[in-house]
């Protein structure tokens, strides 16, 4: 009474004459004169870095003891040295 019949709706034929979809070219990005492969950018740390490195785990390993201690003055102090100041120099330093 209510109800009306619904069509099956047909299958689309599958395209096999006439003008193809054209192929996409991959993405290039955009250039900005900076190159990003990794054979580009040689990193190669010297005894000074690692030396570098080696305070800066040392500094915030004592940052953290500290905190473990209850210091809320000194282990910030410390932990913001040894991330934000000493990691990053030794990371630089050439």
């Amino acid at each position: 009474m209510g109800r009306k019949s619904r069509k099956k709706k047909e299958a689309r034929p599958i395209r096999t004459g006439g003008p193809q979809p054209k192929e996409r070219k991959p993405w290039k990005g955009v250039h900005l004169g900076v190159s990003t492969k990794a054979k580009d950018l040689p990193i190669h740390f010297t005894k000074k870095n690692y030396i570098g490195f080696a305070i800066g785990i040392l500094t915030i390993a004592s940052g953290f003891l500290s905190l473990s201690q209850g210091s809320i003055t000194l282990a910030p102090i410390l932990l913001v040295l040894g991330y934000c100041v000493i990691i990053p120099i030794a990371i630089i330093l050439k």
